[in-house]
C-alpha cells in the first residue's frame, strides 16, 4: 500500500491526528486492515468506521461552547459511514444491526445484536 492510499483511507474515514480525535489509527493499523480485505479501500473504510463505532461507546455525552455532542449521534454517524463504504466495497461485508437502549436510572447504555 502506498502512502497516498493510506491518506485516501484517512480521508474516507475522517482519520486525522490533529489532537481532537480519540479514534486515530497508525499507518500500520490501516495497512493491516487493508491487507485483511484484499486491498479494497472501501471495505477497509467500512471496517474502520465499525471500529470507530465500537470505540465511541466509551465516550460521554457533553456540551461544548453552547453546543451539544451526543455519543449516540457520533455512534449513528459511524454506522452510517460504514454502510456508505459497504455499498462500494467489492468484498461481501457483514452488516451490523443493533438496537441500543439507555437506562437513565442505571446511567448505562446497552446494546442488543
Amino acid at each position: 500500500m502506498t502512502t497516498s492510499e493510506i491518506e485516501l483511507v484517512r480521508l474516507y474515514t475522517d482519520d486525522r491526528d490533529d489532537g481532537t480525535h480519540d479514534l486515530f489509527l497508525e499507518d500500520d493499523e490501516i495497512q493491516s486492515i487493508v491487507d485483511g480485505v484484499t486491498n479494497d479501500l472501501h471495505a477497509a473504510s467500512n471496517k474502520i468506521w465499525l471500529m470507530k463505532a465500537a470505540r465511541v461507546h466509551e465516550w460521554y455525552t457533553t456540551s461544548l461552547d453552547g453546543g451539544y455532542l451526543s455519543r449516540e449521534q457520533v455512534f449513528e454517524h459511524c454506522l452510517k459511514m460504514a454502510e456508505y463504504h459497504k455499498q462500494y466495497a467489492s468484498n461481501a461485508l457483514i452488516s451490523v444491526s443493533m438496537e441500543n437502549t439507555y437506562d437513565a436510572d442505571a446511567e448505562s447504555l446497552s446494546y442488543e445484536y
